[in-house]
Order: structure tokens, then sequence, then C-alpha cells
């Protein structure tokens, strides 16, 4: 999905005005993901499972960071209460920018709420309650909300990239905030 996103904003003539930043959620599944060095994966307390990666592109300037920047006798985990939802109170980056009169779109999971569109998305593909379409959902017909299925067998991922394309072709003459967390495998 990224490399599709990026060689897009590039041809679109968009890279000097965009900020492009890549995570991704805890850790690989265990099964069939490797973290060595570290310890576990996906649901585990070990580092494998709880750090998560960020690269963040502007203008040419790349930026990669780790978790465990800093010295260690002074960096503390505080413990705080673990909510299934994010709570439509919590001001969030996509309410930021939209309010600041970018078009917000996400593109996949999010599992945060029910509806990204209550926290600052207007455009909302795939995501919903369920982080995951399940084993059977990742092939249309899917099993996701807030997207309509795709022709028999349409792989969600490229769907998803699809998606988040057109809407930046929809967007290149505006501020733009695209947000498109993979569902992939």
């Amino acid at each position: 999905m990224w490399a599709v996103l990026l060689s897009e904003i590039e041809k679109l003539g968009l890279k000097e005005k965009t900020l492009v930043i890549f995570t991704s959620d805890n850790g690989g599944i265990r099964d069939i993901s490797y973290q060595d060095p570290l310890r576990a994966g996906k649901g585990s307390y070990y580092e494998g499972g709880i750090r998560v990666p960020l690269v963040v592109r502007w203008h040419g300037i790349y930026t990669v960071s780790n978790s465990d920047r800093g010295d260690t006798r002074t960096r503390k985990i505080i413990p705080i209460p673990n909510n299934e939802e994010l709570l439509d109170s919590v001001y969030t980056l996509a309410e930021m920018f939209r309010d600041s009169g970018y078009v917000t779109g996400t593109f996949g999971k999010w599992h945060l709420g029910d509806d990204p569109r209550t926290q600052g998305f207007q455009v909302n593909a795939g995501g919903g309650h369920h982080g995951s379409p399940g084993k059977e959902g990742y092939f249309s017909p899917y099993n996701v909300d807030f997207l309509e299925d795709g022709p028999q067998g349409e792989y969600l991922t490229d769907r998803l990239t699809d998606e988040a394309v057109d809407f930046l072709h929809k967007n290149q003459e505006t501020a733009f905030a695209s947000y498109p967390p993979s569902a992939g495998r």
C-alpha cells in the first residue's frame, strides 16, 4: 500500500507539500512474522508486541525513531487505564486537520469506535469497530463496515489502496490528511 501511495504522491507533484507518517500497530503476528531480535509479537507484553515503528517523511527529511531512545534509568512506562474505544471527547489529529480546512480520509481498519467520522474523518472506507475483517473477509465479499463489496475475489488491501489513491486524486488541489492503515495480513 505505502509504495503505491508514495508513487502516486510523486506523480501528482505533491511530494514537496505532503507530510507522510508511517506507523504500525503493535508488532507482527507471531506465527507469520519475524521480530528478531525482539521477543514475541502482537498480543504480547514483550518488546516485540509493544514497540511501534514510526517513520516520518516531509520535504525530503526522513526520520526513524524507536521506543528505546533516551536514558533507560529515567524512561518509565506508566500504565494507564485501557479503553476499548476512543472517546469522542478526545480531540484527534483528524479533527485538528479538519478544523484547519483539510479534507480528511481514512482507508482501512479503525477499531477505536464504530465510525471514525465521529472523530474527525470526513471520508471513511472500511473503518469500523473491528480491527480485522476476520479470516473470511480479506477477499470480496468483505466482512467490514463502510466498504461496499467489490468484484468476487478482490483483495481487501488492494481495494483500500485504490480508495486512498482515488482520495489523493480528488483532493490534490486542496490540503488533505489521509490515514491509510493496512488491513493486510
